[in-house]
């Protein structure tokens, strides 16, 4: 539990020169985060295991005083305050700073003031397309396009030898495209960039595979993009459609110097098995706890065991290489949903009744205003049943 007396927060402004150079956890503090922690123990254990911790409330500062703790900070220490003193530090040397989030209006707003304040240092940015929640649409989207990429890639030569891959559609929506990066990367486990067209550009989503740094494969072609930006696992990027042969050469080229075979073969962790009537919305809440997911804090991949088709599973998709699954196993009778992307080849097994195993992770689908569960399938498995 969070007390209070015995955190160690920066006392003053001034203090912030004193932090060491390198990468950092800077947390702040406020009269929000500090009621959050104490409802939430996860969040409690993250603000306390930052490497400093600045004081973003004049309600902090006071009861500081009033408590008598141990850090007696003099003035609060806002967020904004912490970044201009970064900018200024950074400026004065000369380097990078990436902005993440927000629109492409907003980014090019921000990379034009920046220009101005710190002319001394160059500017990246990136504008993930986020959304809380897929719809219908969406998802027909997604699945289009990973058909139609998924066509492109059988048209390659020499798959086989392919150490990465990189698709381009200018008709695919640019909202979907992280997901269907995503969605190749772990049907090929290869590095997979793809691309679309927005404006006058052409943009697009990397995701790579355990072992290879696609955001610095990317920043070795920077002299071929307009923009980039991201990290190791996960990065976007712009560029003209007249760069876009001199990318795929080098970024390819890259990928076949740095990948070893071993990289190429899946392997999928497990973090806990399941069955089938633990998954339920209070589950889902405290998988929530765990947000926000990335790189460092990968979303759970759960198991079940000796599952069945409920009667009502089918193949969707244009060519009925997805499996639409509602699955219950012994101790249910109640079905789940999933989904099963590109696996069509276990559909005989499934709909003869025979039990299999599968993992996945959790996801919420939302429709017509209404929240349920559904399992992302990653794997099927039905030998040793």
């Amino acid at each position: 539990m969070i007390k209070l007396k015995e955190l160690s927060i920066m006392e003053s402004i001034n203090q912030l020169k004193a932090l060491p150079q390198g990468k950092l956890l800077i947390n702040t503090i406020n009269a929000h985060s500090y009621n959050t922690a104490l409802k939430d123990p996860l969040f409690a254990k993250a603000l306390m295991r930052g490497d400093a911790l600045i004081p973003d409330g004049a309600s902090i500062v006071k009861v500081c005083k009033w408590l008598k703790m141990q850090s007696q900070p003099r003035e609060r220490i806002a967020g904004w305050d912490l970044f201009v003193f970064e900018m200024n530090r950074l400026n004065e040397k000369g380097g990078r700073c990436m902005f993440m989030g927000s629109s492409e209006k907003v980014l090019a707003l921000i990379k034009q003031r920046a220009a101005v304040d710190y002319p001394n240092l160059e500017v990246v940015t990136y504008s993930p397309p986020y959304k809380p929640e897929f719809s219908q649409e969406d998802n027909a989207a997604i699945v289009t396009a990973i058909n139609e990429a998924n066509a492109i890639i059988d048209e390659f030569a020499n798959m086989e030898d392919r150490k990465a891959i990189i698709v381009y559609n200018p008709g695919w929506h640019k909202g979907v495209i992280g997901i269907v990066a995503s969605r190749l990367t772990e049907k090929y486990y290869r590095p997979a960039v793809v691309l679309t067209k927005s404006s006058e550009l052409i943009t697009g989503s990397a995701r790579s595979v355990t072992g290879f740094d696609i955001y610095k494969a990317i920043e070795n072609c920077r002299d071929l993009l307009e923009n980039f930006g991201g990290h190791t696992y996960a990065a976007g990027l712009s560029l003209k459609e007249e760069n876009l042969e001199a990318f795929t050469d080098r970024f390819l080229k890259l990928a076949a110097e740095e990948i070893i075979p071993e990289q190429m073969t899946p392997q999928i962790d497990i973090d806990a098995i399941l069955d089938l009537k633990d998954i339920n919305s209070k589950f889902m809440n405290e998988l929530k706890r765990m947000n926000p997911f990335g790189p460092d804090n990968q979303k759970p991949v759960f198991c079940s065991l000796n599952v069945k088709d409920y009667g009502t599973s089918k193949l969707v998709g244009k060519e009925l290489e997805h499996i639409k699954l509602e699955l219950i196993d012994d101790k249910s009778n109640t079905p789940i949903h999933g989904i099963a992307f590109g696996m069509h080849e276990h559909s005989k097994h499934i709909k003869g009744m025979s039990p299999f195993n599968i993992c996945y992770t959790i996801e919420e689908n939302t429709y017509n205003g209404n929240t349920t569960l559904q399992l992302m399938v990653k794997d099927i498995k039905v030998d040793d049943i």
